[in-house]
């Protein structure tokens, strides 16, 4: 129902994944167990492999993953831009999400709700949420976007990405699980401060 509501299909691609799923977990459990070297990006991902496959801990390398080299190299580029730098908090909060809108393991509704709730408690945030969605989530979610003042960039290609991360104020991560957040590196190489839900793999990089 929600993978509909979000406008993502009909459903039935993930009611058929929901039930292949503990084939799929013995076949992870049977290459986990034959690998020679096994990496997880978080010791939350870490305590699941050992958790649900009965994996020994000292098997399991743990691996941060960090930015793609492509976006390194357009954020370094960028750095020395005079006019990407961002200044001192005035009189607009500026927030920033990246990732897939309408997947509502990233809480993005819920995101837009506390930037409203924030404006109404006279909090002057503005909320810049980058990546791809369906126009039913678009047109499901058109008031929060409106109230929230959101502005939705869609897709960007890396060189846009980099000047995003430098023009905000902080980033901001409400998932409801992530086995490492990839974003989370972004944010951090560009210099922004991150705010992120306990999630899983935020917590081994933000105290």
């Amino acid at each position: 129902a929600e993978t509909r509501a979000n406008g993502r299909g009909s459903g039935v691609g993930v009611l058929l994944h929901s039930m292949s799923l503990p084939m799929g977990s013995r076949l992870e459990g049977l290459m986990y167990r034959r690998a020679t070297v096994l990496c997880a990006m978080s010791r939350y991902t870490l305590q699941r492999i050992v958790e649900q496959h009965d994996i020994d801990a000292s098997r399991v390398v743990l691996l941060p993953h960090p930015p793609s080299p492509y976006y390194l190299s357009a954020l370094s580029e960028r750095k020395t831009h005079p006019t990407l730098h961002r200044t001192a908090f005035g009189s607009e909060l500026r927030l920033l999400f990246v990732g897939r809108l309408d997947d509502p393991r990233k809480g993005v509704a819920e995101l837009l709700g506390a930037v409203c709730q924030a404006r109404a408690q006279g909090i002057s945030a503005v909320l810049t949420l980058i990546g791809p969605c369906s126009a039913a989530w678009r047109s499901r979610f058109s008031s929060l976007i409106q109230d929230s003042r959101a502005r939705l960039l869609g897709q960007v290609d890396l060189n846009q990405l980099a000047e995003e991360y430098l023009l905000h104020d902080a980033f901001v991560l409400p998932s409801r699980q992530e086995g490492f957040g990839i974003v989370i590196a972004e944010a951090f190489h560009a210099g922004l401060p991150v705010i992120s839900t306990r999630c899983g793999g935020p917590e081994d990089v933000i105290r």
